[in-house]
């Protein structure tokens, strides 16, 4: 049930996103992609199933050091989790290529990249958001990324759904998304 509704809410931001690009003042699709978007983050959506908040956490760094938007943070930090816990996700990134883009194939470890490289996909081409911080930001001077490290260490945060996203994995991916 709860794989299925996390689908169906993909499939509307799928369909919807690239709508609201070519029509901006469009009211139903707006409230397709709002709707969607509430329902994601009300909490029904994880009753039963393990979450993995780290994108999000690590995401919020670079919006306090580097003043990006969350969207654009998350479209930067989801593609390296994704790849840094692979084997993990690789089920369910199966499952979403399968239900999601509706890829086939039984080859799991092609159909989970396949689905890494689709959501970029998406972030890129379709929604024209960049999936790397160099983007958005001058990235000469990364001194901010250890100050992440520094803080995530100091705290002893361990994200993710196993907690294995320590301050240096954080530090990791953020390295991996320039």
């Amino acid at each position: 049930m709860q794989d299925r509704y996390a689908e169906a809410l993909l499939k509307v931001l799928l369909e919807n996103g690239p709508k609201v690009l070519k029509e901006p003042n469009n009211y139903a699709v707006r409230a397709n992609i709002m709707w969607a978007s509430t329902q994601a983050l009300n909490n029904w959506i994880r009753q039963g199933v393990r979450q993995d908040w780290s994108t999000h956490m690590i995401g919020h760094e670079l919006t306090a050091f580097l003043g990006m938007d969350h969207a654009r943070t998350l479209a930067c930090i989801q593609p390296r989790v994704l790849e840094y816990k692979f084997e993990a996700k690789k089920g369910k990134l199966a499952q979403m290529a399968r239900r999601v883009f509706d890829l086939k194939g039984d080859d799991e470890d092609a159909l989970a990249h396949k689905a890494i490289e689709r959501i970029v996909e998406f972030y890129e081409k379709e929604m024209k958001m960049p999936t790397h911080i160099s983007a958005f930001v001058d990235t000469t001077d990364r001194s901010w990324v250890d100050k992440v490290y520094e803080k995530f260490k100091a705290a002893n945060v361990a994200f993710g759904e196993d907690q294995d996203i320590t301050a240096e994995v954080s530090r990791q991916i953020i390295n991996g998304s320039f």
